[in-house]
């Protein structure tokens, strides 16, 4: 085909007729083909190492496992203690035994007998 009596051939992304030639200016879309792959580079490294990217979430949550087993460990031994407190407060015979080991203290008719090794 001809215009103006001018042989034009087409050329699109590796495809070619025998009528016009287009080609796509790369060139002058360099700059912001640049800028847009920096901005997406920027975007990466903000998501993986940034303040709240995912290397911080990954130590906060192992962070938080170490919080919540220490929290189940005081729970445990918040349990322990109330036990302990009730018996306290109810059980004659163990208070005697703590004053026993904790204080050196005797009963009624009772005697220590101390040997030298």
């Amino acid at each position: 085909m001809e215009v103006n009596n001018l042989p034009i051939s087409l050329t699109f992304y590796g495809y070619s007729a025998n009528s016009i030639t287009v080609s796509v200016p790369w060139k002058r879309y360099k700059k912001q083909l640049a800028v847009f792959l920096f901005c997406i580079a920027v975007t990466f490294l903000l998501t993986v190492f940034g303040e709240k990217g995912l290397l911080t979430l990954n130590t906060m949550r192992g962070e938080r496992d170490l919080i919540a087993l220490e929290v189940r460990q005081l729970e445990t031994d918040n349990g322990a203690l109330r036990e302990e407190i009730e018996r306290l407060k109810t059980d004659r015979k163990y208070i005697a035994s703590i004053a026993r080991r904790e204080l050196g203290m005797l009963g009624k008719n009772e005697v220590i007998y101390r040997f030298k090794e």
